[in-house]
């Protein structure tokens, strides 16, 4: 791959890295909230509201990258991100914090989901696995940021909220930098665009990236473009409807069962051994599971389809958390909280991966989008039904119970595997044609 590949990969990870510090940055900054600042309950909504905001940006605003082009929203969610997270550190009240999260959660829903899009249409298809999660790292590596970064700065500036999302700032700032000058418009969507514009970009971005015998002129299939009759198709049309409504329940299935592990492991190990160093740990070693996981998952997915991935990871995030509920504690749990951690990640990893690429150029934005912004129901509704489950469910029943999503979810992509295994197997042989080209 050339070097232009790898800025744009890159690229992806920053545009992660800051999804990744937005949504958890909150977390450590409402503790630091003066006294009066937000009721207990209007803490609960602005933690939900940038989730809510992410499932409008996903869904609304993604698609749209299909029309108007990757790069120009990419760039237009980090300008947003930037503003946002600046007018939050400027408010007096909860109320302005609200809707400040609000808009934070509109870009990275944006952003969540065009940056795997790009980096996947600019990774070569042997590599486009490896790309995904690479880019998937980067939320991992902006919690960490948020917890490590933003702790020690508060902690040295006297306890002042307001420098979480200062340093938000600088670093969104950065990164809208970096998406301007070094992340160019998809060559995919160039293509479909049969422009005298868009033919120009191409030979251009062609030239940087040492691509020779390109031709600019080059057309398409409909089928491959997403359109039909000089229309673009939809998600739900007869052609995509059985893939679409398995992605969607998959992932939000699998989103459910996340979510509730990730966010109550520490309090429910803490509720049942009476320790919480033994819950703290429990939950760092999952979260450092996650960062392995999605390594993995690049690593492995060069040579394994990433729908057949998915259902071999979520078999080991089951048994993982069956025997982990059995165990609770002691030095068994803690491995098998890791491997749980690095099982359901690369599950999650798999089925963002295998999205983009079961719909046509001008379908994958929203396809990917709407994969992210209904899979929010999954991520919001768990631990608020965990949180009711914990007054009459020991955890032990409540982890057993969680499982069953990560088995519902291994079987919807077992199934996908199934249906769409030949569609990737062809892919990759048309891709490895010397004639052929990215897109």
């Amino acid at each position: 791959m050339s070097r232009t590949q790898y800025l744009v990969i890159f690229g992806g990870l920053l545009c992660n890295m800051i999804d990744g510090y937005d949504l958890s940055v909150i977390g450590f900054a409402l503790p630091h909230l003066p006294v009066g600042f937000a009721s207990p309950v209007m803490k609960g909504w602005i933690v939900s509201m940038g989730l809510i905001g992410m499932a409008v940006g996903a869904i609304v605003l993604s698609p749209l990258a299909d029309r108007y082009g990757r790069r120009l929203f990419i760039i237009g969610g980090v300008a947003l991100n930037l503003v946002a997270i600046c007018a939050t550190a400027l408010v007096s009240n909860a109320e302005g914090m609200l809707v400040g999260r609000f808009f934070t959660g509109v870009a990275v829903g944006v952003l969540s989901s065009l940056s795997i899009v790009l980096a996947q249409e600019y990774a070569s298809a042997g590599k486009r696995n490896l790309a995904t999660g690479f880019v998937t790292i980067g939320f991992s590596v902006g919690s960490v940021v948020g917890g490590i970064v933003g702790l020690s700065l508060v902690n040295a500036y006297g306890g002042a909220w307001q420098v979480f999302f200062v340093f938000g700032g600088v670093l969104t700032a950065i990164v809208l930098i970096y998406t301007v000058f070094f992340m160019p418009e998809s060559l995919s969507f160039l293509v479909a665009q049969r422009t005298t514009k868009s033919r120009t970009q191409i030979a251009k971005i062609s030239k940087s990236m040492g691509l020779t015998d390109v031709n600019p002129e080059a057309v398409l299939p409909p089928e491959r473009e997403g359109t039909r009759d000089g229309k673009k198709g939809s998600l739900l049309d007869k052609q995509f409807r059985t893939r679409t409504l398995l992605l969607w329940i998959g992932y939000t299935v699998v989103n459910a069962a996340y979510y509730f592990v990730a966010t109550w492991t520490p309090q429910l190990i803490t509720n049942s051994s009476g320790s919480t160093a033994t819950g703290t740990t429990a939950g760092t070693v999952l979260s450092l599971g996650s960062v392995v996981g999605a390594i993995a998952f690049g690593i492995i997915g060069m040579k394994v389809l990433s729908t057949k991935l998915a259902w071999i990871s979520l078999v080991v995030a089951m048994a993982a958390q069956i025997v982990f509920a059995l165990t609770m504690e002691g030095g068994l749990a803690l491995a098998l909280a890791g491997i749980l951690g690095v099982a359901a990640f690369a599950s999650l990893t798999s089925y963002v991966s295998s999205a983009p690429q079961l719909y046509p150029i001008l379908l994958r934005g929203k396809g990917l989008g709407s994969m992210y912004g209904i899979s929010r129901i999954g991520s919001i509704a768990a631990p608020i039904l965990a949180g009711y489950a914990v007054a009459f469910m020991s955890a032990e029943n409540m982890y057993l119970c969680a499982s069953l999503l990560f088995g519902i979810s291994g079987c919807v992509a077992f199934v996908l595997w199934r249906l769409t295994s030949s569609h990737f197997t062809a892919e990759r042989a048309a891709l490895a044609e010397p004639a052929d080209t990215l897109v």
